[in-house]
């Protein structure tokens, strides 16, 4: 009797987890609320295989920190929620760190982490919202620096072939906003990021804010640190909050164009903001394009952009993530009938 009890509770046990519903609303920045059928935490690359040993056909999704993200309905599958952890300094050689992180630490902390040990490379990158593994995933980049500059390997789990492989960084795995990783989405699940270090500062002040900040101060006198906290505070005033301001940060990346059709656009708009970038290409500034259609401080419903960023998109209540891709698709439509350009989400849509 106690056995026949105990097999009905296992089953019953069993057939609870796989039916699992779980609310995704806080495991996203835009805070809509969606469910999905199953969530499973992956604190360890066992989780990984033991899942797909299990569950060779089970849809499912890779879930970091959700900043660029949006899902616009439920999803019809498991979510394999990133919690491999952990922060290791493998070697210094030559002034060089070279420091390991689990791709699901939180990026902004990590790099905190590093200005603290005065381990530098990252520090123009602080307070980006995410973890490691998207942080790669996307080739985040802010002023005068994109994160491909610093990673030295990438280890991920092949989901396709069902192993582990590391993958040195070379030119052919970024590109602006973009990655082998991200260009095969559903393949690899990113388990440890290797980052290649410097014992001594070098400030990267190309980009015209930072600039501003430091134009009377001596280029030798300026710190790991200084530019550390210069960065934190121009990010805090211009874009929103996450707390009282649910968003994704920017939800369009910058149209890279050629100087052809860059000359075309000033015809239509010799305000235009643009800088030529050193693969000949012209990259324009989507948050300006936005602007120039009437969409700053725009707001339908409870969907709008941010007052001080037209590229930032806000959930101002409990808009649905279907609300807000439609607010997106209407800016797309509006640029592209204006300019001829059709922007392209830096936001991934489910």
């Amino acid at each position: 009797m106690e056995k026949e009890i105990w097999l009905k509770l296992k089953i019953w046990k069993k057939s609870k987890k796989m039916n699992k519903k779980k609310s995704l609303k806080n495991f996203n920045t835009f805070r809509v609320d969606v469910f999905c059928d199953n969530f499973l935490e992956i604190k360890r690359e066992q989780d990984l295989i033991s899942f797909f040993e299990k569950n060779k056909r089970r849809n499912f999704l890779i879930l970091g920190g959700g900043s660029n993200i949006l899902f616009s309905k439920n999803f019809k599958g498991t979510i394999l929620k990133n919690k491999l952890k952990g922060i290791k300094i493998l070697k210094k050689e030559n002034g060089n760190i070279f420091l390991e992180a689990g791709s699901g630490e939180n990026w902004h902390n990590l790099v905190y982490f590093c200005m603290r040990k005065n381990f530098w490379g990252l520090e123009n990158l602080a307070l980006i919202p995410g973890e490691v593994g998207g942080a790669v995933f996307g080739n985040i980049g802010a002023y005068g620096l994109e994160i491909k500059d610093k990673i030295f390997s990438v280890e991920v789990y092949d989901m396709e072939k069902k192993k582990t492989k590391v993958y040195k960084n070379t030119k052919k795995f970024f590109s602006y906003r973009n990655s082998y990783f991200k260009k095969n989405r559903g393949r690899f699940f990113i388990l440890k990021v290797v980052f290649k270090l410097s014992e001594k500062f070098e400030p990267i002040l190309r980009y015209k804010d930072l600039k501003e900040v430091f134009k009377n101060k001596n280029k030798e006198k300026i710190t790991g640190k200084n530019i550390f906290e210069a960065v934190v505070k121009i990010r805090k005033k211009k874009l929103p909050d996450l707390q009282k301001f649910p968003n994704n940060g920017s939800f369009f990346k910058n149209p890279e164009i050629s100087k052809k059709i860059s000359s075309e656009i000033l015809k239509i708009d010799p305000e235009v903001k643009f800088w030529e970038q050193e693969n000949g290409k012209i990259k324009i500034s989507a948050g300006y394009l936005i602007e120039s259609i009437g969409f700053k401080r725009k707001k339908i419903g409870n969907v709008g952009t941010y007052q001080k960023h037209a590229l930032v998109l806000i959930n101002f209540g409990e808009a649905k993530g279907s609300k807000i891709k439609k607010f997106s698709e209407k800016i797309k439509r509006e640029v592209f009938k204006k300019y001829g350009i059709l922007l392209e989400e830096e936001v991934f849509i489910v």
